[in-house]
């Protein structure tokens, strides 16, 4: 049932218009559902409309909630997600050492992201005076 919660916001999220047009207020209610009875990916995508403003006022404390539950169950890209929203401010925390911490696990997991970021946040606190999220712009991380 969970999968198929989540299912139903994918459809409604991004169904196509020739078939229907999408409707994210519903895409959001069927994520939810799922996403509090645990299932990761629902977490996620749950996360990422909160991240992006999809369907609802753009909030980056609620989609670091929903992207933290997917991680702490072993998630790798919620994993590289929520070490984006502490290299960044994109979730108001911005903390280099919590996300050097997901990105490693991610990275552990074979995550290409969570290995790439964790070496840019680490090179970061190497030089105090320049912020991580200066550095991965150099790098090419543009915090989105």
């Amino acid at each position: 049932m969970l999968l198929h919660r989540n299912k139903m916001g994918i459809f409604y999220e991004y169904s196509q218009p020739r078939f229907r047009q999408p409707d994210n207020a519903e895409a959001m209610r069927w994520f939810r559902k799922a996403a509090e009875q645990g299932n990761i990916e629902a977490q996620v995508n749950l996360g990422g409309m909160y991240a992006n403003g999809t369907g609802v006022k753009k909030d980056g404390a609620e989609a670091l909630k929903w992207w933290l539950m997917a991680a702490k169950q072993g998630d790798e890209w919620a994993e590289a997600a929520v070490g984006n929203c502490y290299v960044s401010d994109m979730c108001g925390k911005q903390n280099p050492e919590e996300a050097v911490k997901w990105y490693r696990k991610a990275a552990e997991q074979g995550s290409e992201s969570g290995a790439y970021y964790s070496r840019c946040t680490v090179m970061a606190e190497a030089l105090s005076e320049i912020t991580s999220k200066h550095i991965c712009g150099i790098l090419g991380y543009q915090g989105q």
